[in-house]
């Protein structure tokens, strides 16, 4: 892998989460995303299920650790103005180990996380790609 070998791109994310306090310093956030991820000229849509737990250290900082669970429900691209689904090439299930850092300033949350895809999202004879991202998170 070399810097700037692979494409990146800002997508659409939204979705809705709850948290729950187990402990003073430990929540458990449940999550439910629907995700547009963009590399080049394909686009990927997932719905996405992430199970974090914030790990508190102080009463507005914590750390976020987790897993998400996510299912492409459409995939294609675009190739000469002409769109071509690439769905059936594509491994429908997406698995990512998630890790982040945030604060929460009332009812209003920031979070910068990083997903690392732990299956691969499409497999050929001689490549196997899985994804990775990078997000800022506003709640």
């Amino acid at each position: 892998w070399e810097l700037g070998s692979r494409n990146s791109s800002i997508s659409f994310h939204g979705g809705m989460f709850m948290s729950f306090r187990i402990a003073e310093n430990m929540a458990v956030v449940p999550e439910l995303n629907y995700s547009v991820v963009s590399p080049g000229d394909e686009t990927l849509r997932y719905l996405q299920v992430p199970v974090l737990v914030n790990f508190y250290e102080y009463k507005w900082l914590f750390l976020q650790l987790g897993i998400q669970y996510g299912r492409m429900l459409s995939a294609d691209i675009t190739i000469n103005n002409q769109t071509i689904s690439t769905t059936g090439v594509r491994n429908k299930n997406d698995l990512a180990l998630v890790a982040g850092l945030g604060a929460e300033f009332g009812k209003f949350v920031v979070n910068v996380r990083y997903n690392w895809g732990v299956i691969p999202n499409q497999d050929f004879a001689t490549i196997s790609i899985a994804q990775a991202s990078f997000g800022l998170v506003l709640n």
